[in-house]
């Protein structure tokens, strides 16, 4: 067959080539392709695919899903379009926008709000809709795409048709669109819009009662199938028309700017495809109720820009009054954005010169809110310090979708989302978009260890390909051993981008309290921390520390490891023992080790008085933590923290203290502990 060059959903599912048209015959093919081509170029996840094959997807559903994979890419050839790749959690077909209908459709109607002319934005969306051929997707046969996705793509046609009709109602073309109107009204009984453009078109053709009989038919309508009045516009509308308003006669269309302001979507994102879908499932189903605040969160290079850009642009069509992306520099060389300077920057954006705006908040904050009312707004708020730098620019845009990136935790946020590493098998495969699969099959043990030493961050990972691609020559081996012997850190670091820089600026951010726990956390001598054995580390009270550990947790600075407990991922530890290092002296490095060793050897000997109360013990250090309850309590405690006594016993000489290793190890004998034998 030959190259594929059209590919249409606006209407029955059509593919065709250079050799003529593509038969996909085939139901389940047809949804299979549907499904793809509707988030084409990004990653459709298998639980998503298997969901829209079947309702009630069978034990074999993901192994049939692989047979019609298989199926599709024979369909489709081995062209430079409609390839389907194979990601780590799902599918891609990868095609160039311009030969898809629909995101041709969506191009013409952004170009149509941008025009800024009436008349070459009546243009535009006429090209726009001449590409409908029917019902979106009519034939195929997918209860659930019609369920989910259908229904918007047919919104989005009528919101179409409802702005070209009002430009022409602009140019004066009111005559001539009386007939469509009253097809509308009835395709479209319920879209008031369409009610209140045939009433104004009759009005302005000289036929004032059939405009007002249009109203009535209109409110009846309203009332019998939904139980409500029609909406203030329709009100307003009649009331006008009642009065003989002379403002109603006039033909003009204001044009109000629609931003759109979105950074191009070109990073490289991979293994986020169950964020993409659990952000979309936080959207309402119904467009006009009030959009959610949604919170996308995590620890420095962990990519939430990047979603937060991909998952803008999927449903940006969704917002046709404007998509506007603020950097808050909340974590920035810069400032960050005052809520003053951030108001402002919406504000003009819609059109507010700067003589009309205040210099107070709450009055910028009213003002937009007028702006923005009744308006179907995207508004990307990325790298926000905390949640009070965003309080103002929320009630400002309250009823707009707004997406917020940060590296705090943003308690109070509806719809929050907090990333994680990615799997190990998403690291390799945005390693491999980078530097080929050739290469990556050539030292598959070197990738594997290469996607562990950049601690599974998207940062380190782009940083890290980068630097490969320009050094063809290198085994990715060699680049492994050459950052597992010197500074890991500084080897990720390419062109201005850096891991240690990217840790720098939450850091620095940190109250000094706060930054001390980071420290002594890196360089405890355990694999992870409880509350007490990091007040331990500290020397502070249990309930001040635990309040230190809430802002590194809200920080993304430590990870919570189950309940009570936490950890530093490598990459983290790494920079945070350099920090202890550079401003932590010997001594109270030695200190606050010592510190932890005695609440291990106070708990630990506490255990063995508990466990074996008829035994000599030896006598307990001076200062420990809460007692514990009884033996039952002390078996669990000697469970959970059996690792870090290991631990803690063999790094005991490499802190200086080597008389502990001894004393751990006889109080896990006291305890006739199994740990105790590997201690030996």
């Amino acid at each position: 067959m030959g190259t594929i060059t059209d590919l249409r959903l606006l209407g029955e599912l059509e593919v065709h080539s250079t050799a003529g048209p593509v038969q996909v015959s085939a139901g389940k093919l047809q949804v299979l392709l549907a499904a793809l081509l509707l988030h084409a170029n990004h990653t459709v996840p298998t639980e998503r695919l298997v969901a829209v094959l079947w309702e009630q997807p069978t034990v074999g559903a993901r192994a049939t899903l692989q047979v019609y994979i298989g199926r599709l890419r024979r369909v489709l050839g081995g062209g430079e379009q409609g390839v389907l790749r194979t990601r780590a959690d799902g599918y891609s077909l990868v095609v160039d926008p311009e030969i898809v209908d629909l995101y041709r459709f969506r191009r013409l109607v952004e170009q149509a709000a941008a025009a800024g002319e009436v008349r070459r934005e009546n243009a535009l969306l006429r090209r726009a809709l001449e590409l409908w051929r029917g019902p979106a997707l009519a034939g195929v046969p997918s209860a659930v795409l019609r369920r989910t996705l259908v229904v918007g793509l047919e919104q989005e046609r009528w919101r179409a048709l409802e702005r070209r009709v009002e430009t022409d109602l602009g140019l004066g073309r009111h005559g001539e669109l009386v007939a469509e109107l009253f097809g509308l009204t009835r395709d479209q009984p319920l879209r008031e819009g369409f009610h209140r453009q045939l009433m104004l078109a009759l009005y302005r053709s000289g036929r004032q009662t059939e405009a007002l009989a249009a109203y009535r038919v209109a409110r009846a309508l309203l009332v019998r199938e939904l139980g409500v009045e029609p909406g203030a516009g329709l009100i307003s509308l009649h009331q006008a028309i009642l009065r003989g308003d002379p403002l109603l006669a006039r033909p003009a269309v204001e044009v109000v700017p629609v931003p759109r302001e979105l950074p191009p979507d070109h990073a490289v994102l991979f293994g986020r495809g169950a964020e993409l879908a659990e952000l979309t499932a936080a959207l309402p189903t119904e467009r006009s109720v009030d959009m959610p605040v949604v919170a996308i969160t995590g620890a420095p290079g962990s990519g939430k820009t990047a979603l937060a850009v991909r998952w803008a642009h999927r449903v940006a069509h969704w917002f046709p009054d404007g998509h506007l992306f603020l950097d808050l520099h909340g974590y920035s060389q810069d400032p960050p954005l005052s809520a003053a300077a951030a108001l402002t920057r919406l504000s003009r954006a819609f059109g507010i010169p700067a003589e009309e705006l205040a210099e107070d908040v709450e009055e910028l904050a009213a003002r937009c809110r007028s702006v923005l009312g009744g308006r179907r707004v995207l508004l990307v708020l990325d790298n926000a310090r905390d949640a009070e730098q965003i309080r103002p620019l929320l009630r400002a845009a309250d009823g707009c979708l707004v997406v917020v990136t940060s590296r705090d935790r943003l308690r109070g946020v509806p719809v929050a989302l907090s990333l994680g590493p990615l799997a190990a098998e998403a690291g390799r495969d945005l390693l491999g978009e980078v530097l080929g699969a050739a290469r990556l099959a050539a030292e598959p043990q070197a990738v594997a260890d290469l996607v562990d030493l950049c601690g599974q961050s998207p940062l380190a990972l782009r940083i890290t390909a980068v630097d490969l691609a320009g050094r063809p020559g290198v085994p990715i081996a060699a680049h492994v051993a050459a950052l597992r012997s010197g500074d890991r850190l500084g080897g990720l670091a390419l062109d201005g981008s850096s891991v240690r820089a990217a840790f720098d600026l939450s850091y620095t951010r940190l109250a000094d309290p706060v930054r001390r726990l980071f420290r002594l956390t890196a360089i405890a001598p355990v694999r992870d921390l409880t509350i007490p054995t990091a007040a331990a580390i500290t020397g502070l009270p249990v309930a001040e520390t635990g309040r230190l550990l809430d802002a590194l947790v809200a920080a993304h600075l430590i990870q919570p490891n189950g309940r009570y407990r936490f950890g530093l991922p490598d990459l983290l530890r790494e920079y945070a023992a350099e920090r202890a290092l550079a401003e932590d002296s010997a001594a109270q490095r030695t200190a606050a080790a010592r510190r932890l060793f005695d609440c291990l050897l106070h708990s630990a000997r506490t255990a063995a008085r508990l466990l074996f109360p008829d035994r000599p013990h030896a006598p307990l250090p001076a200062t420990g933590p809460a007692p514990m309850a009884g033996a039952e309590q002390a078996r669990r405690w000697l469970t959970a923290e059996c690792g870090n006594l290991v631990t803690a016993i063999a790094e005991a000489d490499g802190h200086g203290l080597p008389e502990y290793a001894g004393l751990l190890a006889g109080a896990l004998r006291d305890c006739d502990f199994p740990a105790a034998n590997a201690a030996r």
